[in-house]
């Protein structure tokens, strides 16, 4: 794993993050995503960032899901655009981008998250 300072961290979090950034990393309840199995607190997950409050306080996002949820109300259903993995290599199989609900992550608990990750 590759220790990233928090000087570093800062830096990144002025200038590196942008809309349309692709991320996968461990969701919980806490960011609105419910983990998949009984006894699971989070799942790994792909997310698009939508945005970055002025201040650097939370960052709006919206999630990849590997199919469309048949239990889900017909409207959220409907805002689910399909992206093919040809287009995106880091897929391996075409996935839906969640258009329907805008979800939010603290930039702390989100660069907590990533250090994990590198």
């Amino acid at each position: 794993m590759m220790e990233l300072s928090d000087k570093l961290l800062q830096q990144f979090a002025t200038n590196g993050i942008q809309p349309g950034d692709v991320y996968r990393m461990e969701l919980t309840p806490r960011e609105g995503v419910k983990p998949k199995n009984i006894g699971d607190t989070s799942r790994n997950k792909y997310f698009i960032v939508m945005g970055v409050t002025p201040d650097g306080a939370l960052i709006g996002f919206v999630l990849i899901n590997s199919e469309i949820n048949k239990n889900i109300p017909p409207r959220v259903r409907a805002s689910h655009y399909k992206i093919l993995a040809s287009d995106y290599p880091f897929l391996q199989r075409d996935r839906y981008v969640c258009c329907g609900e805008l979800k939010e992550i603290e930039t702390t608990v989100f660069f907590n998250d990533l250090k994990m990750v590198l």
